[in-house]
């Protein structure tokens, strides 16, 4: 069972599949620091740079560091290289999302039924569509809906933005996942676990706006150990299963994706999220450990 609020939402970034940041206006107004890593051999360079998936537009975080990363890769790497074909992206979310059984609020208490109908309500997401999905999916409606409708886009994440710049040069984008697998999942999740991701998303709505808060903050400023907090300690003490899904078995998966990138020369450029870049479990740590150099870049 999910037992927060925070690790919900911790769920929906590592799977690669949105961060809603809340950020102070002071902010925008100045350059952020992300946090990168340069990976080296004989004649290879991989830089590594943690994505945020939904940003305000007028967030500045393409510091120098990562227009040189930009500039001298001949290739992008991202957890997925079609992010931005809405209609897989639906066709995905639908084959998983889909609950023929349509008992959305089965197991659910009045007062959470009340509040589901205020935020689906409040988000214009209409019951007949609703009851005919599991209630994660329902959760993920709601909490993509509610930061888009606060002035967040996906079109000014990291990830979208960097797509973009790479077709608009001509260089080759590819995944390290399909968003088939990212779906796949939450569509694993049980009925338990599922029902309480919604209910987690209609209670505690104030918690995770402030949780957010702090890791866009964290991430805004290059702050690894606040991040290494946020998205591993607490996650792998209170959900382990959810870590070792959702975090580190597919950091080991993406390992000898890399190893083969490593394997040619050039340079290249991969982006993912932010979560898969620190503590134990890190892709830099895994690297690392297989006698890889992986370098902070500055």
């Amino acid at each position: 069972m999910l037992k927060s609020f925070k690790t919900t939402f911790k769920a929906l970034m590592l799977a690669g599949i949105v961060l809603m940041p809340v950020a102070a206006q002071a902010e925008s107004a100045k350059m952020g620091a992300p946090m990168m890593w340069v990976v080296k051999d004989a004649d290879s360079t991989v830089y590594l740079l943690g994505s945020i998936h939904l940003l305000k537009p007028d967030m500045q975080w393409q510091d120098a560091r990562i227009k040189t990363a930009m500039a001298q890769s001949r290739e992008m790497w991202l957890e997925i290289a079609n992010l931005d074909d809405q209609a897989a992206a639906g066709q995905a979310f639908l084959k998983h999302a889909i609950n023929p059984k349509g008992n959305l609020t089965e197991g659910m208490s009045e007062a959470d039924i009340a509040r589901l109908n205020l935020a689906l309500d409040q988000h214009g997401i209409p019951m007949a569509q609703a009851r005919n999905l599991k209630p994660w999916a329902v959760g993920l409606l709601i909490t993509v809906k509610s930061m888009v409708d606060a002035g967040y886009d996906p079109n000014s994440g990291v990830d979208k933005t960097l797509l973009d710049q790479a077709k608009a040069a001509g260089k080759p984008v590819k995944g390290f996942e399909t968003i088939e697998q990212q779906m796949g999942f939450f569509g694993s999740f049980d009925e338990e676990t599922s029902r309480q991701f919604l209910i987690d998303v209609l209670n505690q709505e104030e918690e995770g706006k402030a949780l957010l808060e702090t890791m866009l903050t964290a991430w805004y400023t290059g702050d690894e150990a606040m991040l290494e907090k946020i998205f591993t300690e607490e996650m792998m003490v209170k959900t382990p299963k959810l870590y070792d899904v959702l975090l580190k078995g597919r950091n080991r998966n993406w390992v000898p994706q890399i190893e083969q990138i490593l394997s040619g020369s050039g340079t290249s450029l991969i982006v993912v999220g932010t979560g898969h870049l620190v503590g134990p479990d890190g892709v830099p740590t895994l690297l690392k450990a297989k006698g890889i150099r992986v370098d902070a870049l500055k």
